[in-house]
């Protein structure tokens, strides 16, 4: 294989692709990229079995071919790159390259290409399309939700679906809820419902444009994107999602609202659950002659409290909650304002924007002693 290109062309295309590597993976053939040649293209490709990330770029190639180069390597090497074109040189015999930029040339020592993972592309039309900005919307608002809990995997990703020519995603760690959906031009013929890991969440919202269309497709237990300039693969979670609309129905069934400014909230609970930090880290929410008061304590720190000056209803109770639960939902909310909607002090709470059902966030509140 050679090929010349602009650097800074091979450099985004490795920087991508490289994400997806596993350098520590007991199969060596997992720190490689696999760099193949092709037309007027290289194509890029890094996996670790979970997520597959294949980038291109335009190039010209004087000599076709495919090469497996260590990927940790290739990534450092793309930082220092002055702004010239590159030249990519690779011997299949000895399972070498070399790369040569300005006055800087690098020799490189891989592996057989043939021993790189086959990443097969989706077949068949089982695809949806959807707006890059949708997309990136959706996984923002739930992506933080996810449980960290391995023994529990059918909750360490979100649930995404397609009904009624909606796309909806919905993540639960068990103590809260994330539910965000986006209209659909056209559904599948076939409704979808899959759990796409959190990891694989993550590296998706990473390589989205930002305008233009994402093509997604779903074949056995594959998730795939492609973004014209990026292709990318996630294995799905097996396992069955926990049924939820019934305790987002008990807390849209809450008659006890306030309404808050968005980023004046998030800056009150940050402040006041800094002397929550080695406790439970609970925020605790109460009515004081019509404002809203923010308290935390910690009997070895302290304690602190903050006043909004938010209309609050006479019948609010005291309630508690986690000050991360809800600084992570506040933050995944774009919007100015939120609503909260209680119950009572033991029943999920329910915080959405203000003028929109969703986002919606559903939050178990921390019981109170005494």
């Amino acid at each position: 294989m050679k090929l010349t290109c602009p650097s800074a062309a091979i450099i985004a295309a490795l920087r991508t692709a490289g994400r997806a590597t596993s350098p520590r993976a007991t199969m060596p053939i997992l720190g490689m990229l696999l760099l193949d040649a092709s037309g007027n293209t290289l194509r890029v490709a890094g996996t670790d079995l979970e997520i597959g990330l294949e980038a291109s770029c335009a190039a010209t190639v004087t000599e076709p071919g495919r090469a497996a180069l260590p990927a940790k390597l290739l990534m450092e090497i793309a930082t220092t790159l002055p702004d010239a074109p590159v030249t990519l040189e690779t011997h299949p015999e000895t399972s070498s390259g070399m790369l040569a930029c300005d006055t800087v040339k690098f020799e490189l020592q891989g592996m057989s290409a043939e021993d790189f993972p086959d990443l097969p592309g989706p077949d068949g039309d089982t695809t949806l399309r959807l707006q890059a900005d949708a997309l990136r919307t959706l996984i923002q608002s739930v992506a933080y939700a996810p449980s960290t809990d391995e023994t529990r995997p059918f909750l360490t990703g979100a649930l995404l679906t397609t009904q009624d020519s909606v796309t909806r995603m919905v993540a639960t760690d068990g103590a809260r809820l994330a539910i965000a959906s986006t209209p659909l031009a056209g559904a599948p013929a076939t409704p979808w419902s899959m759990i796409v890991p959190k990891h694989g969440l993550t590296e998706l919202m990473r390589i989205l444009p930002t305008t233009g269309e994402v093509v997604l497709a779903h074949v056995g237990t594959t998730l795939f994107a492609n973004t014209g300039t990026v292709q990318f693969r996630t294995r799905l979670i097996a396992g069955e999602f926990p049924t939820y609309q019934q305790v987002v129905d008990r807390a849209m069934s809450g008659t006890i609202e306030l309404i808050a400014d968005r980023a004046a909230l998030i800056r009150a609970v940050r402040r006041v659950a800094i002397t929550s930090e080695h406790s439970a880290k609970a925020v605790k929410f109460a009515a004081d002659n019509g404002a809203l008061v923010l308290t935390a304590n910690a009997p070895a720190v302290g304690s602190a409290s903050e006043r909004l000056a938010v209309q609050v209803p006479e019948n609010l109770p005291v309630i508690a909650f986690k000050a991360g639960f809800l600084l992570e939902a506040l933050e995944a909310m774009n919007a100015t304002e939120v609503r909260l909607t209680l119950q009572d002090t033991i029943t999920p709470a329910l915080l959405r924007p203000v003028g929109r059902p969703e986002p919606m966030a559903v939050i178990a509140p921390v019981r109170l002693l005494g």
